[in-house]
């Protein structure tokens, strides 16, 4: 995928983000996972944006669709390539769980992944 929307947001996550590990569950064992490696950006929300289901632990992610395509993952894990509720993130040693995901299109080919995270 080389769209010019991708292209701009990896330069951004590139300057701007972590690298966080995507886990997915692998059947019904706790403690076996598939996992993959991805810049992301994770902010908070504003207090004004806490409502609904919605917590003040909650934060945004946004991850570039790129490290998804074309690879094994989730492997044996199943399911779809990109993040999907129930998922879990990794960052600076902190597990949280997909708690909201989406898969913004343009052209009909996903360029990013936008979330919440809990």
């Amino acid at each position: 995928m080389s769209r010019p929307e991708t292209m701009a947001l990896d330069r951004h996550l590139a300057a701007a983000a972590e690298i966080v590990t995507v886990k997915r569950r692998m059947g019904t064992s706790i403690d076996q996972f598939a996992t993959i490696d991805v810049r992301a950006r994770i902010s908070g929300y504003a207090g004004s944006e806490v409502a609904g289901a919605v917590t003040v632990t909650d934060s945004r992610i946004i991850m570039s669709a790129l490290p998804f395509d074309g690879i094994a993952w989730p492997g044996v894990a199943g399911g779809i390539r990109y993040p999907v509720i129930g998922d879990f993130v990794v960052s600076q040693g902190r597990t949280r769980r997909i708690e909201q995901v989406e898969r913004v299109m343009t052209g009909g080919e996903v360029v990013r992944i936008e979330g919440r995270i809990r």
